[in-house]
């Protein structure tokens, strides 16, 4: 009796599983519901969305880097709005606004086998990577939650990305004043 209770937990977080996917991704097709492979198809569906995936045996662990293009796009121009600017890149409201977004966005998962950071260690890679690193532990159960979260990421840095070009574009058209150098010469 107890087990088509467990069945039926499953099949529901398939069905989400389908929705999101429907929702989110052109043409997809959909597959034949079978609530007993829910997490083998949630685990390939993000390791498809993910860059990289990457079995870790001493956690028992699955770590995921997300490079979406939108990401690099974003983070380009924000270099390019520092630069105009005259602000550090880590004092840019724009990637301040992104990096407290991504926050409060996995901070709905109140999953305790679960771990992210939006930067690669500069150690590991030459230059500064723009990704999403994501590690769930073995008894990791929201998929479904996982999933919808980093497609509401991307499409939040695409929407952030219309809003910098915007503003960039903008301001092309105004010449700055310039500044004061400091007190007048005296004249001997």
């Amino acid at each position: 009796m107890f087990e088509t209770v467990f069945d039926l937990e499953d099949t529901v977080n398939l069905l989400e599983l389908e929705r999101i996917l429907f929702e989110r991704e052109e043409g997809h097709a959909g597959r034949f519901l079978d609530g007993e492979e829910f997490y083998v198809y949630a685990q390939d569906t993000l390791t498809e969305l993910a860059a990289e995936a990457v079995y870790l045996e001493i956690t028992e662990s699955m770590l995921y880097k997300f490079c979406f293009p939108e990401l690099h796009t974003f983070y380009t121009l924000c270099k390019e709005y520092s630069k105009r600017n005259r602000i550090s890149f880590r004092k840019n409201p724009y990637v301040k606004a992104a990096e407290e977004y991504v926050a409060d966005a996995f901070r709905c998962t109140e999953s305790p086998n679960f771990a992210w950071n939006l930067w690669v260690p500069p150690k590991l890679v030459k230059k500064r990577a723009y990704t999403v690193i994501v590690e769930t532990g073995m008894y990791f159960m929201e998929y479904a939650e996982m999933i919808e979260t980093l497609y509401d990421i991307k499409e939040h840095y695409a929407d952030l990305i219309t809003a910098l070009k915007k503003e960039l574009s903008d301001r092309s058209n105004i010449i700055p004043l310039p500044v004061a150098v400091g007190k007048e010469r005296k004249v001997a």
